[in-house]
């Protein structure tokens, strides 16, 4: 029925495992009948080259990807005292706004003329408000004050 010393357990929890299981075709029918009668599932693995190779070209280039956008942030940060980090700053922004401004829809509406609304103890304009979370850390890596 199962081609001998073929099954591999791969991965297992506290519930459940996923067993590799090598059949012939003659059984497998059968196979598939006595393991839905206990329970287990049954799942077919078709091996194509094509499909596995672009699944690996997939994560390598979302890993790739991740680097650069880490590479770039932290360069982003490591030209704060710079003065092209002002034109950063002003990139950063714009990729946000590309990204997070279909969150909300005041952020869209606040080029036209729309009513701002002062909050006591938010000493923020209108200017400095962006559809996704901002705060500026100073960072001051070598102290520059003398005691």
């Amino acid at each position: 029925m199962i081609v001998p010393r073929s099954s591999q357990l791969i991965i297992q929890d506290n519930e459940y495992g996923l067993f590799t299981v090598t059949l012939f075709k003659k059984v497998i029918d059968e196979f598939k009948l006595h393991a839905r009668e206990k329970k287990f599932i049954v799942r077919e693995f078709i091996y194509d080259k094509d499909v596995l190779a672009a699944g690996k070209n997939e994560i390598t280039k979302l890993v790739t990807d991740k680097k650069k956008q880490f590479i770039w942030f932290a360069g982003q940060f490591s030209g704060h005292d710079n003065p092209s980090s002002q034109k950063v700053d002003k990139r950063l922004r714009e990729v946000l706004n590309q990204l997070y401004g279909h969150l909300d829809s005041s952020a869209a509406l606040s080029g036209s003329n729309v009513d701002s609304v002062d909050i006591p103890g938010l000493s923020f304009g209108q200017s400095e408000y962006y559809p996704y979370v901002y705060y500026k850390i100073n960072v001051d890596m070598i102290e520059t004050q003398k005691i």
